[in-house]
C-alpha cells in the first residue's frame, strides 16, 4: 500500500469574510451565511446556521453531536470521506491537506428518541473550569446549529447531520487546496522484523441514533483489518451521539492518539500491524462470544506479539471489549486495554460494568460521574436549555447560559477512550 501524506496548515484565528472560504498565514477566512445555505441545501434539513467560538471566549456550545477536522484530499480518493461525501475509494493513501487547531462541531435545535434510544446532551465550553475537561476548548470550533426538515426520519436525522458536519469540514478545507502548508507529514510503514502490535477498535452502533460508518457504511458483521492510514484519513465517522464524555467523534478518528503513537514507533521498538475494527454492543452472549473469537483469529493472523484495545461507549461495550481481550490473551497476545470509568460521584463505586481476570494492563480515561460546576457564561451556542430525553418527550433540565453542576457524562469527550482526554485516574 502506498503512503500517506497530510499536509499540515497550522491555524489561530477564524474571521468572517465573503466569498469562498480563504486561508493565509494562520487566518481561515469564511462567509458564514455562505456555508449555511450551502449545507441547507440538503432536503432533510431546513435550516443550518453557522458561527465560531475561540478559545477563551465566555462561549458554552450545547447539544453537540459530532466533531470533524477540515480536511480535503489533493490526491488519492476524491472525497476526504469516501462513502459518505464521495465514492467509496480507499483512503490511506496520496495527499491530504488538514487545518490543524480547527473542528466543525455538529449540534441541533432539538433531541429525538426511537425504540428507547435517544442523543444525549454534550457540552463544550470555551473558557472556565469546564474547558479544561473537554479537548475541544483547544480548537477553534465552527459550530453548526441544524434544524431538520419536519418529513425528516430518525435515520435521516442522523445521516443528514453526520453529512452536514462532513460537508462543512471538506468546503472550509478547500481553502488550503493550493496553498503551502507549514509542513508534511509523510506515512509509509515498511514491514520491519521487529514486535508485531496491532490496535484493536470497538466501535459502537445501536439503531438508528447510535452509529458508526466505515466507507460510508454502518459497522456490522464479522471485524475487519484496517491499514493506520485508512484510519486516519476518513475510512471511519462517527454517527453516535450516545453518552457525551466517551464519544469517539470523527475529530479523535482523524487524529487518533493511539495511531498516531504506534506510527511514531514504528520501526524503532515495533512493527505497527495494523487496525482491527469490531463492533461494539452486541447484544446476545453468542455475538459477543462471535466477535471476541473473531478478533483474536484476526490477531494470531496478524502475527501480533501484543495489542491495544480501546472501545466506544459503556455498558455492553464494556463486555464485549473485555471478551475481545480474553480471546487474545488466551492465544498468548499481551494486551493493554484503554477504558474510562463510571465510579460514582465520590470515585468509590465499581468502575467498570464487567471485567474478566485477564484483564491485567488497563489505562483510565478518568471518572465520567466526577462533578463539575460551570460558571455562566455570555453566549450559548446550539441552544438555549440543556436537554435530556425521558422516554419519547425532550426534557428541559436548566437554561444553557445559567451556572449549573452536572457530571462529566455531559462533558464532549472529557473521558474519551481514544486516548484523547485529559484525565486518568489515581488511587485515593
Amino acid at each position: 500500500m502506498a503512503g500517506l501524506e497530510i499536509g499540515v496548515f497550522p491555524t489561530h484565528r477564524i474571521e468572517e469574510g465573503r466569498g469562498p472560504a480563504a486561508w493565509g498565514d494562520g487566518v481561515l477566512r469564511i462567509d458564514l451565511t455562505a456555508l449555511g445555505e450551502h449545507l441547507a441545501r440538503d432536503p432533510r434539513l431546513q435550516r443550518v446556521d453557522v458561527a465560531v467560538a475561540h478559545p477563551g471566549e465566555s462561549v458554552r456550545i450545547v447539544h453537540v453531536l459530532d466533531a470533524v477536522e477540515p480536511r480535503i484530499k489533493i490526491a488519492g480518493a476524491r472525497s476526504a470521506f469516501p462513502g459518505l461525501c464521495g465514492p467509496i475509494e480507499m483512503a490511506g493513501t496520496g495527499r491530504t491537506h488538514r487545518l490543524d487547531g480547527v473542528a466543525v462541531l455538529t449540534t441541533v435545535s432539538d433531541f429525538w428518541v426511537h425504540d428507547g434510544l435517544s442523543v444525549k446532551e454534550a457540552i463544550v465550553d470555551m473558557s472556565g473550569p469546564g474547558a479544561a475537561y473537554s479537548p475541544f476548548s483547544r480548537t477553534i470550533n465552527v459550530v453548526l446549529s441544524c434544524q431538520f426538515a419536519a418529513s425528516a426520519s430518525y435515520r435521516e436525522r442522523t445521516e443528514a447531520s453526520v453529512q452536514a458536519g462532513l460537508r462543512a469540514a471538506e468546503w472550509l478545507a478547500e481553502s488550503a487546496r493550493d496553498a503551502t502548508p507549514a509542513r508534511v507529514d509523510t506515512i509509509d510503514l515498511v514491514p520491519s522484523a521487529l514486535p508485531r502490535v496491532g490496535f484493536v477498535c470497538f466501535l459502537m452502533t445501536e439503531g438508528d441514533v447510535h452509529r458508526t460508518y466505515v466507507y460510508g457504511e454502518n459497522v456490522s458483521g464479522s471485524p475487519t483489518v484496517l491499514h493506520p492510514t485508512e484510519l486516519l484519513d476518513g475510512a471511519v465517522v462517527s454517527g453516535n451521539y450516545h453518552t457525551a464524555s466517551n464519544r469517539n467523534v470523527t475529530y479523535f478518528m482523524q487524529n487518533h492518539p493511539v495511531v498516531r503513537e504506534l506510527i511514531t514507533r514504528h520501526g524503532h521498538d515495533l512493527d505497527f500491524a495494523g487496525v482491527i475494527v469490531s463492533k461494539a454492543l452486541a447484544p446476545l452472549p453468542e455475538d459477543k462470544e462471535r466477535l471476541a473469537q473473531r478478533t483474536a483469529v484476526l490477531a494470531e493472523r496478524l502475527g501480533l506479539s501484543g495489542a491495544i484495545i480501546a472501545k466506544d461507549s459503556a455498558g455492553h461495550a464494556t463486555v464485549d471489549f473485555m471478551h475481545a481481550c480474553r480471546g487474545l490473551e488466551r492465544r498468548g497476545i499481551p494486551t493493554v486495554l484503554i477504558s474510562e470509568e463510571f465510579a460514582g460521584a465520590d470515585g468509590e463505586d465499581l468502575s467498570l460494568a464487567y471485567y474478566v481476570r485477564e484483564a491485567t494492563a488497563m489505562v483510565s480515561t478518568g471518572n465520567r460521574d466526577q462533578l463539575v460546576s460551570l460558571p455562566a457564561v455570555a453566549r450559548v451556542l446550539g441552544g438555549d436549555e440543556i436537554l435530556n430525553p425521558d422516554h419519547n418527550d425532550t426534557v428541559v433540565t436548566g437554561k444553557a447560559a445559567d451556572a449549573f453542576e452536572t457530571s462529566l457524562r455531559r462533558i464532549l469527550c472529557a473521558t474519551t477512550q481514544t486516548g484523547a482526554g485529559h484525565l486518568t485516574a489515581r488511587t485515593v
